[in-house]
């Protein structure tokens, strides 16, 4: 359970964007997983959320909608809100995948203190 009883600001400067757990009710069949909404003026902006395995913390589905996210300030406050959770669930390692042409989210990842940390290789099997 998100504990995060209500909106949380994220940002003084869009102090019309707040992001949210979504609530125990409406929440995936999966408990490890904290999933937030981000809303601007109302509307959805992005998702994402942080799926926790032993003492491990990976942020999954983060997923900004395209007319918020060039500025980046919706996948920053999302960020923001997953990080969070993860220092008070008092996870040491939180991990991403980012793929290389996403300089954006690369960017934003490195702006919330993430560093990379190798390379994944796909295979694929004909």
């Amino acid at each position: 359970v998100c504990q995060c009883a209500e909106p949380v600001l994220m940002l003084q400067a869009c102090t019309n964007m707040e992001t949210k757990p979504i609530r125990s009710q409406d929440r995936m069949a999966d408990a490890h997983l904290d999933m937030f909404v981000a809303t601007v003026d109302g509307r959805p902006a992005g998702r994402g959320g942080l799926y926790q395995a032993g003492d491990i913390g990976c942020v999954k589905g983060l997923h900004v909608a395209p007319a918020f996210a060039a500025d980046g300030r919706v996948a920053t406050a999302l960020l923001a809100q997953i990080t969070t959770l993860a220092r008070r669930l008092a996870l040491p390692n939180v991990c991403t995948q980012a793929p290389a042409d996403a300089t954006e989210f690369r960017a934003a990842l490195l702006a919330a203190g993430f560093i990379p940390a190798g390379q994944i290789v796909e295979y694929d099997r004909t």
